[in-house]
């Protein structure tokens, strides 16, 4: 049975996409630094989390004073996945997209995908279009499902046994897919 989230996706297209994502991932991920910073980066978001994640980016470091520090880990920390609408109002703080959330997010629940241009344009290929806004939480939220749908819909060969979370092998496997011919 197709998952909601999957109800437009051409399933010849899927099938090959579940096909291609064993290989892919196993041949090509290796990032220590990012598995070495699963481990580091705690259950609960804390202030030195949240710099070692936008380092881990390539983002400056941005210091926020104490209260709006503060919202943002209590917005982190209440959050259950797959929701992402209580982040809306992070938005409005300076510096603050939904990337730099989606990567906090992944590192600090270990479930949210990392939202990126070019696993939305894998999405696209499969028949599930999906927009990239970096300012439209909705946008990710429905990324969020979608990849949640990939997750539920595969077959039992297609997500290899690595160190990284479900979320990131279809993120990573989807932003390949997007290149293949």
């Amino acid at each position: 049975m197709i998952p909601l989230f999957l109800q437009r996706i051409n399933i010849d297209k899927g099938k090959k996409f579940f096909d291609f994502l064993p290989n892919i991932i196993v041949n090509s991920v290796r990032d220590h630094t990012y598995e070495a910073l699963l481990y580091k980066v705690e259950k609960s978001a804390r202030e030195s989390h949240l710099k070692l994640i936008d380092e881990w980016m390539g983002r400056a470091d941005t210091s926020w004073d104490e209260s709006i520090l503060l919202e943002i880990l209590v917005v982190l920390d209440t959050l259950r996945y797959p929701d992402v609408a209580l982040a809306e109002k992070l938005l409005s703080i300076d510096n603050m997209d939904v990337t730099r959330l989606s990567h906090w997010l992944h590192f600090t629940s270990l479930v949210y995908p990392i939202y990126s241009p070019m696993a939305c344009k894998g999405l696209a290929k499969l028949g599930l279009e999906t927009s990239w806004d970096p300012y439209d939480i909705a946008s990710y939220g429905i990324y969020v499902m979608q990849i949640e749908g990939l997750i539920e819909y595969a077959h039992a060969n297609a997500l290899p046994e690595l160190s990284l979370p479900r979320q990131r092998i279809i993120e990573i496997g989807l932003a390949q897919w997007a290149h293949v011919d």
